[in-house]
């Protein structure tokens, strides 16, 4: 029957959709994650460069680059 293959193909494409949205949010989220982690690596890495900086300045026995 012709509607009811029509019926399923509808399922199968909603099921494929809802799957793909799913699949899409996750990634979405681990995107975000990404950025956060990026931007919070970026802080430290600075905050790190700021405190060797300021050791140096500190301490006279270590020569500057």
């Amino acid at each position: 029957d012709p509607i009811v293959e029509q019926e399923l193909l509808y399922q199968e494409a909603m099921e494929r959709d809802i799957k793909n949205t799913e699949e899409y949010r996750r990634r979405a989220g681990n995107e975000e994650n990404n950025t956060v982690n990026r931007r919070v690596n970026g802080i430290i890495w600075l905050f790190e460069k700021e405190n060797e900086r300021l050791k140096r300045v500190r301490d006279p026995m270590i020569v500057p680059d």
